[in-house]
């Protein structure tokens, strides 16, 4: 749709679902795409129907001009990739630019293409051989032949003796090859490069990291494939990158298999994962369970591959065959119990301290009863667990335990740090039944431990017993976390509970007490909360920020409170503001148009600061606010505001957007231009001029992200044709108002362009306006449409569509005429423009 603003969506799922569009729709939805996004659309489509629709998008077009990557070959069958090339080959442009002949090269058959990749290997700079190693590679991977990438690999020899910038383009390359297209008879000449670049003096990461992407597409190949010769290929090459620590990546390789497929995998892995087992390294092992996911459960094999990793030498891997070990749920309690009396510092596992805290609740008397070290926890370290969220499945015994045990590290001592009595305190308020022991905290006189016992006070399981407790401290240093902390406390209370304790706050020294006091009542909705709202608005000398709480707490309260509301947007600068800060949205439909009105209040106040606030929030609120028109229209036309008239435009602009309705708009043009302009002065010039101009540029900033605004485009043009000085806004607005989507009357609206811009000086405006159109819209346009619009208007502006559709079309024969046709015009000015627009560049 021509008329819809925005970028378009790129998604996956939204391409499948347009699979069933005819190829014409397709080809229209791919010209409108990004150009980076035209290869992955490609991929979606089946293979039969991409060269149609990649003939269609690119037509005739030089595909190093129009931005769409070379890479986009790479989806079309053989025969359409090769035309394509060749195609491409024949243009100036491509065969003058080594770097795009090689690449384009590189897309034609192995046989047409192998010579000339071979020679470019050969060239005198690394650079030139990087990228001709690169084009090689990608030139037998897109053959999709195993013979031709056997070919390859026997043709990379020379790679050992290379420098370090043209292997890492090399192997970049192989790491991107399609694994199928690696057949076991290869896999000597595959270990052999690997082993070459990673043993290399001048190895860099970037290549080793292109040699371990390649070795995991090697594994994962082999082991869906059942090819041991693959995997035992890529395991010997990851043993040579000389990692302390070597990891695999089999993500998601459970997708890749039939059902049952994982256990024919798994045989084909066996030998090699059991002789590694019994050396003491299981990267394979962990990898494939991680891959496999929920069928690893279901192995016996391979579940006792893990429990043997689960004494391995290296820390890491053990915590990671233990995560995996524990994850099938019908021997999970059985083997939680196993791993932890095998080690009891395996609590410092959040896998471990979650199964027990929330299953294993049996294993928490020997939590708590004996020392937790071991080989993962030293002798001597005080380690209390942090179990969270589980309490609920305890015996009261064991919780009271856990509370002596975060008791302790809480109590003051020389060893323990502010830092961690804080923790203790918090995480002790999570505990059933700690009320008291919290209580006792709340008087630390440490101020972080003290702070830290109000907090957690409202997370112990009596928060409604609590709430005296919060609110005794709304007088004290202690309020900016106490009455905080009364939030939660309040949803266990019943409201008329609620509002009888909020009292002592409402009437506290802290102004953070009154503000959340009174948000707490609107909220919670506590009996009598408009009388109370409006007691402390009336308070005598009440602080300004308690009366903008009462503002923001009063859209509990509608309709009630709409007393309270229309005397905060009379009142100061910092209380009348506090209205602006409620989203429409956030409030009923019916109570939107008598909001606006408290908007539009705060938006003709007298104070222009305050105005200014309003008249900005007012755009927001223009579609409900019927009365809010004339006010805007008098504030710009009033040229002696000149604090708030841009915000005021701007309200007025998104008011006749919402309802496209231009009559206010041709109103503050009429009253502007009827309005004589000051003699000019050092401040000012020719104010009512400008602020014309200024609305036909919103205008038309938002009239392309607006359809609606388009009727109002119009009638501001017809308002302006009367004064011959503003003739080139009034171009502007016309040349935006003409309709180029098939179906609406484009030529007549080019021809009343073509009236105004009668003279070389508007036609040239209006030649540039055209293009500024048109740019980034045309590729959804039909090409016929434009072409008809060209013929019938005048030269100048048909040269402007010309110079947007044509590159769009890759200049098919009847643009190139259109415009090779005008360079003989009778008008200079033409001739000028016509030579000037290029057809093909050189």
């Amino acid at each position: 749709d021509p008329r819809r603003p925005g970028g378009l969506p790129g998604g996956r799922a939204l391409w499948r679902a347009l699979l069933g569009a005819t190829d014409d729709e397709l080809v229209a939805f791919g010209r409108v795409l990004d150009a980076h996004l035209l290869v992955r659309f490609l991929r979606v489509l089946p293979p039969a129907r991409r060269a149609g629709v990649y003939a269609g998008v690119v037509g005739p077009r030089d595909l190093t001009l129009s931005q769409v990557p070379i890479a986009a070959l790479d989806e079309l069958p053989a025969p359409a990739r090769a035309a394509a090339a060749e195609r491409l080959l024949t243009l100036r442009r491509v065969a003058g630019d080594p770097s795009t002949r090689l690449a384009v090269t590189a897309r034609l058959p192995w046989a047409t293409a192998r010579e000339t990749l071979l020679e470019a290997t050969r060239r005198s700079t690394a650079e030139e051989r990087a990228e001709g190693y690169g084009c090689l590679v990608r030139a037998a991977a897109v053959s999709r032949d195993q013979d031709a990438l056997a070919e390859l690999l026997g043709s990379l020899n020379r790679l050992r003796n290379e420098q370090d910038p043209v292997r890492m383009a090399a192997f970049r390359a192989l790491a991107e090859v399609p694994p199928w297209l690696f057949r076991p008879a290869d896999a000597p000449d595959l270990l052999g490069l690997m082993t070459d670049a990673v043993q290399a003096r001048d190895s860099s990461w970037t290549t080793q990291s292109s040699v371990r992407a390649l070795i995991a597409r090697l594994i994962r190949h082999g082991a869906l494939t059942r090819q041991p010769a693959l995997v035992e290929t890529g395991i010997e090459a990851l043993a040579r990158l000389g990692d302390k620590r070597p990891s695999l990546d089999l993500r998601a390789l459970d997708h890749d298999l039939p059902r049952g497929g994982e256990h024919q995998v798994f045989e084909a892995l066996r030998p090699r994962l059991e002789a590694d087992a019994r050396r003491g390294r299981f990267e394979v092992t962990l990898a494939l369970a991680h891959g496999l996911n929920r069928r690893a459960w279901t192995m016996p094999g391979l579940q006792e591959l893990l429990g043997k990793a689960r004494r391995a030498s290296d820390d890491h891997v053990v915590r990671m065959a233990i995560e995996l070990w524990l994850r099938p749920p019908a021997t999970r309690d059985e083997r939680l119990g196993e791993v932890f009396r095998a080690d009891r510092s395996t609590i410092t596992f959040p896998t471990v301290l979650n199964g027990i805290g929330f299953r294993r609740t049996d294993l928490l008397d020997e939590v708590f009863g004996k020392p937790l070290h071991g080989r993962f926890l030293k002798r001597g370290v005080r380690f209390v667990p942090h179990f969270e969220g589980c309490f609920w499945r305890w015996l009261p015994r064991q919780c009271a335990a856990y509370a002596a045990r975060l008791s302790q590290v809480a109590a003051p001592g020389r060893s323990r740090s502010t830092w961690e009595r804080v923790n203790a305190v918090r995480r002790l308020g999570a505990v059933p039944g700690t009320v008291e022991l919290v209580r006792g905290w709340v008087g630390d006189p440490e101020v972080a431990v003290a702070e830290a016992a109000l907090s957690a006070l409202a997370w112990t399981d009596e928060p409604a017993g609590v709430l005296d407790d919060l609110l005794a401290h709304a007088d004290t240093d202690r309020a900016r976390v106490a009455v905080y902390a009364v939030t939660r406390c309040a949803r266990f209370v019943p409201p008329q509970r609620l509002g009888s304790a909020l009292h002592r706050a409402l009437t506290s020294t802290k102004v953070t007490s009154r503000k959340e006091a009174v948000r707490l009542l609107a909220a919670h909705h506590a009996p009598g909360a408009t009388t109370t709202l409006a007691s402390v608005w009336h308070e005598p000398d009440q602080h300004r920020d308690v009366r903008r709480a009462v503002v923001s707490a009063a859209r509990w309260c509608l309709p009630d409170a709409w007393p309270l509301l229309e005397a905060a947007a009379s009142s100061e600068h910092a209380v009348a503001t506090a209205v602006l800060d409620i989203d429409p949205y956030t409030l009923a439909e019916r109570h939107r148009p008598r909001y606006a009105s408290m908007v539009h209040t705060v938006a003709d106040a007298a104070e222009p600061d305050t105005a200014r606030l309003g008249l900005t929030t007012l755009a927001n609120w223009a579609r409900w606010d019927e009365a809010g028109t004339a006010m805007l229209v008098g504030r710009v036309a009033d040229l002696t505001n000149t604090a708030s008239w841009r915000e005021a435009l701007t309200a007025l602009v998104a008011g006749c957007t919402a309802t496209e309705d231009p009559a206010p708009l041709v109103a503050v043009v009429t009253r502007l231009l009827a309005t004589a302009d000051p003699a000019p002065t050092a401040d000012r010039d020719l104010p009512a001029r400008q602020r014309v101009r200024a609305m036909s540029d919103l205008v038309q900033r938002n009239a392309h992200a607006a359809p609606g605004l388009r009727a109002a485009v119009s009638a501001l043009a017809g308002a302006l044709a009367a004064h011959p000085t503003l003739r080139g806004p009034m171009i502007d607005l016309a040349v935006t108002a003409v309709p180029f989507e098939p179906g609406a009357d484009g030529p007549a609206a080019l021809g009343r362009v073509a009236d105004l811009a009668d003279e070389p000086r508007w036609a040239w405006q209006a030649h540039r306006a055209v293009q500024r159109r048109l740019s980034g819209r045309v590729a959804k346009l039909p090409q016929a449409h434009l072409y008809e619009l060209a013929t019938r208007t005048t030269p100048l502006l048909a040269l402007a569509i010309a110079s947007r559709a044509g590159p769009e079309a890759g200049w098919p024969a009847h643009w190139r005429e259109l415009v090779t046709g005008l360079r003989e015009h009778e008008d200079a000015d033409v001739r000028l423009t016509a030579l000037d627009t290029f057809t093909t560049r050189e």
